[in-house]
């Protein structure tokens, strides 16, 4: 589409301190608006770092190789558990992605299906209907708990993942002190994990755990930290941010009370309109001239996936959340972000590090919704419904206080 859709924004200028504000953490869509219209690459003086905010752009980004890299990843995730798929690069990656790729299609996925629906069954029997927290009670156990059972490991394991899991993700801030307690989180699985591990070698289950050393995965330990944060990150707020979205839109909400088919579409929906990272990075690799701004070789790019998700000359009134919008691409993603039947959202990313887990959290988050429509007929939120905000690279709500619904 042209950049005509753009119209004309005459707001002022952009600054750094907006970026780190309170407001602009509850509500970023006007500045993202302004930067896509003003300053589609724009130079963050606190962070050091340049905001890509055009939907094409951060597919550029996400998809060029040969000028821009991953590898910042190794200054955070790196740190925590070491080498891991996230930060390969060149024919390495590709090897070692062609091996753990596979096993997370949906097709091999789906026979996995039933063991995600006991784990959904076991946590919505635990809450009270006339009062649960879906995120503290549903959301923030279920990616952990699939994990643990995909793995082939004992329920019993379930309270260690999580907190591992926990630990880890606060490793990842720029904090020493919770820098080396993710290290120490990350030992204690990798300590954990070894003499299973070991005994799957000689007497190989019917689970993910066997198939990946049978695939010989390099760096074992660190692909389970990643599948374990990663994949529970994203999954955890993207059941989240579905609700928040479906609860303050009743109609839609009544939509996929009355027809589960379309709680597909409000996956696709909430991760274009609302998705649980809004940023991810790239590093620079050679000198770059991009929207009249030079990005030297070893910048640090901030892709406002968030941003790209509302770019107005990509999707019809882009702010809006819409189950049936029919310029997105509905449907299972590809790392090519390209599609015939509408734009794709790009929550996933795009490219050689386009998200190895996103069948599966596709399954998880749609499972769920559909089993706590079965299960309740549908929900009610107490009290207000709480914010979505910006922490870090995440756009998430911490509690979100629902009971069932009375529905005529």
């Amino acid at each position: 589409m042209s950049d005509a859709r753009r119209g004309l924004y005459h707001r002022g200028v952009v600054t750094t301190e907006q970026l780190h504000d309170r407001a602009f953490s509850l509500d970023p869509f006007p500045i993202w608006t302004q930067l896509r219209h003003e300053s589609p690459i724009f130079y963050d003086t606190h962070d050091r770092v340049y905001v890509v905010s055009r939907h094409p752009d951060v597919i550029k980004a996400f998809s060029d190789s040969e000028n821009f890299t991953a590898r910042l990843y190794r200054k955070t995730l790196g740190a925590v558990f070491g080498p891991n798929l996230l930060i390969w690069e060149g024919q390495h990656h590709v090897d070692q992605r062609k091996v753990v790729a596979p096993l997370f299609v949906p097709t091999r996925l789906d026979r996995y299906r039933e063991l995600v629906e006991d784990v959904i069954d076991e946590l919505l029997a635990s809450v009270d209907p006339n009062g649960f927290d879906l995120i503290k009670d549903v959301s923030s156990l279920l990616p952990g708990k699939v994990i643990v059972r995909l793995l082939g490991l004992p329920p019993s394991d379930d309270q260690r993942f999580h907190e591992w899991y926990e630990t880890m993700m606060q490793g990842l801030w720029n904090d020493p002190v919770m820098r080396q307690r993710g290290r120490e989180a990350h030992s204690a699985l990798h300590k954990h994990i070894d003499p299973i591990v070991a005994d799957r070698r000689l007497v190989p289950r019917d689970d993910i755990l066997s198939r990946l050393i049978a695939a010989d995965v390099e760096e074992l330990p660190s692909f389970i930290s990643l599948l374990l944060t990663a994949g529970g990150e994203t999954t955890d707020k993207a059941i989240g941010n579905m609700w928040v979205n479906l609860l303050a839109h009743p109609a839609q909400l009544d939509v996929v009370r009355s027809d589960s088919g379309m709680l597909d579409r409000a996956f696709d929906e909430t991760m274009r309109h609302s998705p649980s990272l809004v940023y991810l990075g790239r590093e620079v690799l050679v000198d770059v001239e991009w929207h009249g701004v030079n990005i030297p070789k070893g910048g640090e790019l901030r892709l406002a996936v968030g941003s790209a998700n509302h770019d107005e000359t990509v999707f019809e009134r882009p702010d809006i959340f819409d189950i049936h919008r029919t310029d997105l691409h509905h449907g299972l993603e590809h790392r090519t972000a390209a599609y015939d039947d509408g734009a794709g959202h790009i929550a996933f990313g795009a490219g050689a590090h386009f998200c190895i887990g996103y069948a599966l959290a596709r399954m998880e988050t749609v499972t769920a919704a559909r089993m706590l429509l079965d299960r309740f007929g549908s929900l009610e939120v107490i009290g207000d419904l709480p914010p979505l905000r910006i922490v870090g690279p995440s756009r998430f709500t911490t509690t979100l206080p629902v009971r069932r619904a009375t529905v005529s």
